[in-house]
């Protein structure tokens, strides 16, 4: 697991869900599963099934992608390179991905599961250090993912969401907005700014919402 994925998962035990969980429910034998979200697939699978029922695009550390290769597994560099109507089950957590696109690959009767951060937490991160939330849209919410969901051809089956205030120290912070700047460089196109007005311990709303969603047309 690289560093940007521990430091968002440090946070799990404060919300009411277990995404793992959840994905594993849908995690059969002979499957075509998509995971997005790097080596969080270790998590799901717990040695249950073989690595060869995997296909992945992007987070992993060179050696484990070679691991995986010789375990049978497909990686990809982009969606695009996958068949349409081809997948039984994608998996992603705080990834943007485009939905029509990930419509197509899904087969009729295939599902989306996916966690993301939502508008509060971006808001919240970005007043830390004095920015001002700009052309980020308070839309990027569970509602309007739901909505979304629908125009591309999905239908809901599960949604959740929830907002934890979390402390931090400045180190915890500022680690914390490297690895958000990093998975999130249209939003935190900014450096850090100087933290000598940073209180010993910084308070943050992270907001996350996570859905299961069944491809239907």
């Amino acid at each position: 697991m690289n560093n940007l994925q521990k430091e968002f998962t440090l946070h799990d035990k404060y919300f009411p869900w277990d995404f793992y969980q959840i994905a594993r429910e849908f995690i059969k034998e002979n499957i075509q599963f998509l995971n997005y979200s790097g080596n969080f697939a270790y998590k799901l699978l717990e040695n249950k099934y073989s690595p060869s029922i995997l296909k992945f695009i992007s987070g992993f550390e060179e050696s484990d992608k070679q691991t995986l290769k010789n375990a049978g597994a497909y990686f990809y560099g982009s969606l695009e390179e996958i068949n349409d109507n081809s997948l039984n089950l994608i998996t992603s957590r705080f990834n943007s991905f485009d939905l029509n696109s990930v419509s197509k690959k899904l087969k009729k009767g295939g599902h989306l599961i996916a966690e993301e951060f939502g508008f509060e937490t971006f808001k919240s991160v970005l007043s830390v250090i004095g920015a001002g939330a700009g052309k980020l849209s308070a839309r990027n919410n569970l509602e309007n993912k739901v909505d979304l969901l629908k125009e591309s051809g999905f239908k809901v089956v599960t949604r959740k969401q929830d907002y934890k205030e979390i402390n931090l120290s400045k180190a915890e912070f500022r680690d914390y907005f490297e690895k958000m700047k990093s998975a999130f460089p249209k939003i935190f196109n900014m450096g850090l700014c100087a933290e000598t007005h940073f209180s010993d311990f910084i308070k943050i709303t992270e907001h996350r919402y996570i859905y299961t969603a069944k491809k239907v047309k």
